[in-house]
Formats: C-alpha cells, sequence, structure tokens
C-alpha cells in the first residue's frame, strides 16, 4: 500500500533523482572487525564511485594534532590501541589498492567525533563510514555510541556498516 502523499509525489515525478556520486569517502578506522567491515564497504564504495578514499585513526588520548608518518611506529611501540588503528589503516591501503582506489591514510589524536569531522571537511569528504562496534548495556552508558555521535553532528552522510554474519572477531574491541 502506498501513501497518497508518495503517490502524488511518484506521479509528479518528484522521486526521480540522478545517481548519488561520491568525490571523496572517508573511513574511520580502528584494526577491530566492524572496523574491517566499514572499510570494505568504503572501498567498494569508492571503487563504485571513482571516489578518493581517506583512512583515519584517532587516538583518543592527546591533544588534537595530526601525527606525521614518520611519526607513526614510536606510537604504535608505546600504546596496543596504536598499533591495532594503524594496522587499520594498513588494511585500508592495501584494499584501497586492490581496487585502484586513491588512498590517504590520517592518524590524528584527540577527540573522535570532532577530529573525524574536522578532517571530513578539510578532505572536502562527501560520506563518512564507520563501523559499529555494538557495544550495549553500561559499556554504552559510560562511553556512549562514537557512531552516534557522528550521525547527529555531521553535516554530510554518515553510514554506519554493522558487522556481517560471519562474526568475524579478532579479539580487539
Amino acid at each position: 500500500m502506498i501513501s497518497p502523499i508518495a503517490k502524488r509525489w511518484l506521479e509528479e515525478g518528484h522521486l526521480h533523482f540522478p545517481p548519488i556520486q561520491y568525490s571523496s569517502i572517508l573511513v574511520a578506522v580502528d584494526g577491530s572487525a566492524p572496523s574491517i567491515q566499514a572499510t570494505r564497504h568504503a572501498v567498494q564504495l569508492a571503487s563504485l564511485t571513482d571516489a578518493r578514499l581517506t583512512a583515519v585513526f584517532v587516538d583518543y588520548d592527546g591533544e588534537d594534532e595530526i601525527i606525521s608518518e614518520d611519526r607513526w611506529h614510536r606510537y604504535a611501540e608505546l600504546e596496543e590501541e596504536v598499533m591495532y588503528g594503524l594496522a587499520g589503516i594498513d588494511a585500508a591501503r592495501f584494499m584501497a589498492g586492490e581496487r585502484n582506489v586513491p588512498f590517504k591514510g590520517v592518524f590524528m589524536r584527540g577527540s573522535l567525533t570532532r577530529s573525524i569531522l574536522s578532517l571530513a571537511d578539510k578532505e572536502r569528504a562527501d560520506l563518512i563510514v564507520t563501523g559499529n562496534t555494538g557495544l550495549t548495556g553500561i559499556r554504552h552508558l559510560l562511553l556512549g555510541s562514537f557512531a552516534e555521535s557522528l550521525v547527529k553532528e555531521s553535516r554530510i552522510p554518515v553510514l554506519v556498516v554493522k558487522q556481517d554474519s560471519l562474526n568475524i572477531n579478532d579479539g580487539h574491541q
């Protein structure tokens, strides 16, 4: 059953739009299984739309800054979480290379949402892609939902990718 409003819009041609086109896609990575799923989607979308891909890992333990690539290894040696995040960038680089998608990796420190939205503006991203970590219960209450805050605060579309039914789990949350 179709509503009268939708029927009128269809009859008047209001529901026909040109195809969606992305020129720049930003994917938030942290090395977790949901992040890898999100990266797969981001790479495929970038490939289909001839977009460039930026993979970003944000270490929320620090001041707002972009870390130059020549210093990444120092942070990875000090913090396991950074090691996983940088592995997420490497995985995105590999997947993008397989599909000939132009790629850039960025490692930042600071507020997760603020840093990613700031980078999205800088990169003129048309879409942000992130995984859903699936926090529930007390962890969700204490930590909140990163994906939820991105959706609420972003001025551009945000695609939240849920982990697939293969239940890929690398032990890193």
